[in-house]
């Protein structure tokens, strides 16, 4: 976690000014002789702090996401499927875990490539993408024209309701927990971890 120090008309012992002069990150010094400046640079840091952390488990949370299997773009039928995908509303994410409008698991996704050939940690609404799912055979398990949602995680229900998430994203959510409610009535509801 971060540290920090504040001086007010003193400088730093030497061990601050040894961490500080290490470029240790995690320790901050504030200090000067007006004490109404310091509070402003104080302010400032930990609004600072606050946007990274929340930017950090932003990073690490499962997104709503929907997918558009696209026609005629089969570049590999299995082991793993590589497709060609437009994503209709949310994100995907490298790792993430897709299923069926119908709530059925199709396969993790391996890997994301731009039309550029540049390999991608997300794909956004709108983009193009050629997805590598780990699981699903083409003609046997998914089709061309299929849509699949990114199947969130239920401990990551309760985190979703407190970030800033667009229209289409929301009732991609509502689509997904509705699914998952069929066979379990309280799934999302529960606080988990």
């Amino acid at each position: 976690l971060n540290q920090i120090i504040l001086g007010f008309s003193v400088e730093p012992n030497s061990e601050v000014k040894e961490s500080l002069n290490q470029g240790d990150d995690s320790v901050t010094w504030i200090g000067g002789d007006i004490i109404y400046h310091i509070i402003d640079q104080f302010e400032e840091w930990k609004e600072k702090t606050k946007e990274d952390m929340d930017a950090a488990a932003r990073e690490n949370l499962v997104y709503p996401g929907k997918l558009l299997y696209l026609e005629n773009h089969t570049f590999r039928n299995k082991g793993p499927a590589i497709v060609g995908m437009r994503v209709l509303g949310g994100r995907v994410h490298l790792g993430q875990r897709l299923m069926k409008l119908d709530g059925t698991p199709v396969g993790q996704v391996k890997s994301l490539r731009s039309r550029a050939s540049e390999d991608l940690k997300e794909a956004k609404q709108g983009e193009e993408i050629a997805v590598a799912v780990m699981g699903p055979t083409v003609g046997r398990h998914i089709e061309e024209l299929d849509e699949f949602y990114v199947d969130i995680p239920e401990s990551h229900v309760p985190r979703l309701a407190k970030v800033e998430l667009t229209e289409l994203e929301k009732e991609i959510l509502e689509d997904i927990v509705r699914l998952h409610r069929k066979d379990d009535h309280f799934w999302g509801r529960r606080h988990v971890g």
